[in-house]
């Protein structure tokens, strides 16, 4: 019987990594969004924007996750996650693409059959989708393994993305 001793595999592409491609440019963006509401496209020539238009009004991953209409924040997805400086960012679409492609390569290197005990992820949002994303079959074929969220799995803090939310925010 084949066995996995342990697999790691760290976040894909996010938000915040694609931000600091063009810092200056990004840096304005965000300081705009925070006034206006401007109008970020699919179209946009900034990968930036064309990822939070992606994550937030496509997918409709991002915030708001309050409902109770108790936060005066809660403008619009996109804008909660920009006047929280990114916190505990999403996926980059680029990313999203390269947890897919990672899934296909475990599916061909993995023993068919291969017993996993476990799958686990760091609290931060962007891990827990990555590995949905990459692992999500291997999941679903062993539905006895153990799926977990474990704080030990976090990279070294360096900013504000590095910081996961609580509970229900993650889930």
């Amino acid at each position: 019987k084949a066995e996995v001793e342990l697999i790691f595999v760290r976040h894909a592409l996010s938000l915040n990594n694609v931000f600091a491609d063009k810092l200056v440019k990004n840096i304005g963006a965000v300081a705009w969004a925070r006034m206006a509401k401007p109008k970020w496209t699919l179209g946009s020539k900034s990968s930036f924007k064309r990822g939070y238009v992606q994550a937030c009004a496509v997918d409709k991953l991002c915030g708001c996750y309050n409902t109770d209409g108790s936060d005066p924040d809660c403008l619009s997805s996109w804008q909660w996650e920009i006047h929280r400086n990114s916190r505990d960012c999403l996926l980059h679409p680029d990313g999203e693409q390269a947890a897919l492609k990672l899934q296909s390569i475990l599916e061909q290197v993995l023993p068919p059959h291969a017993e996993i005990a476990g799958f686990f992820a760091s609290p931060m949002r962007r891990t827990v989708q990555t590995m949905m994303t990459a692992l999500g079959g291997l999941i679903a074929e062993r539905p006895n393994s153990v799926i977990g969220v474990q704080p030990w799995a976090h990279e070294r803090y360096r900013s504000d993305s590095d910081l996961a939310y609580e509970g229900e925010d993650v889930a």
